[in-house]
């Protein structure tokens, strides 16, 4: 989110709010392509296979209207690591981590989110509002893909 609020909101507007008509009629199978030929031509990077799918899932959650979770560091939260999981979210959505019984709500400073000492993965991490919700099983997924 952070990237693309860098690289791509001069033109497609903060958080996408100024979408063009060629990424909103882009289907799945060719929204990669466009998001990588975007990110190395109008952004001037140089992405990895990583990058690419995860630009391409916040797209879709664009252009599906979709809130969007993503864990940034999953290196940081592996056993004998540093104990700090962080991300980002839509800035007005409550993001959670769910293991059994713990329950552990992120801090939020914009669209970035902090759990500090998370248990040890597997859990389910969820990004919601009063009116969304989006998840994902960590370490298994590191970005929601659109699915509720």
């Amino acid at each position: 989110m952070a990237l693309f609020e860098r690289c791509c909101a001069s033109c497609h507007g903060p958080h996408g709010s100024l979408y063009g008509d060629k990424l909103t009629r882009a289907k799945d199978g060719s929204l990669s392509g466009v998001i990588l030929n975007m990110m190395e031509t109008q952004a001037r990077l140089d992405p990895t296979a990583a990058m690419v799918d995860a630009m391409t899932a916040y797209h879709r959650a664009i252009r599906d209207r979709f809130l969007f979770l993503w864990v940034a560091n999953s290196a940081d939260a592996r056993p004998g690591e540093s104990r700090v999981l962080r991300g980002e979210a839509a800035p007005n959505a409550r993001v959670e981590l769910l293991k059994g019984d713990v329950l552990l709500r992120a801090e939020r400073t914009g669209t970035i989110w902090i759990i500090t000492n998370p248990p040890e993965p597997p859990f389910r991490l969820v990004a919601r509002t009063d009116s969304d919700q989006v998840g994902l099983d960590y370490p298994d997924q590191t970005f929601s893909t659109g699915s509720r």
